[in-house]
């Protein structure tokens, strides 16, 4: 299963709250659930994800079942700058992200090969 996802040039402007570390996120769920304490850029790339889970649903754990499976994905020109979240979707096989500013292309999957910048 593939998913293609194109998320809009709409930019976050909450109040800035405290920010969580981030090392004991580890599924997809975790980093949803606390995404509100995230930095505005990794918000930014669990807000994409969380829209590809279910039909533009921001529910966490349906968004998070919806991604578990899936071997493909397409983020590719997202404005997404932080990919560390990636790193919860053990599944996957392909994750395309050309066309985002990533500073640090270096990717949180492994092999490394499945991060197509």
């Amino acid at each position: 299963m593939s998913l293609i996802f194109m998320l809009g040039s709409d930019v976050w402007l909450g109040a800035q709250g405290q920010q969580t570390p981030t090392a004991n996120y580890k599924t997809f769920t975790d980093w949803c659930v606390n995404k509100d304490k995230l930095n505005p850029e990794v918000r930014r790339t669990v807000d994409a994800f969380a829209l590809l889970g279910e039909a533009g649903t921001n529910e966490c754990e349906a968004a998070s079942q919806k991604l578990a499976s899936l071997g493909e994905l397409d983020l590719s020109f997202n404005q997404i700058s932080d990919i560390t979240p990636v790193a919860s979707l053990t599944k996957l096989t392909a994750i395309y992200l050309a066309g985002n500013p990533i500073a640090h292309k270096t990717c949180p999957l492994k092999p490394e090969s499945i991060c197509k910048f």
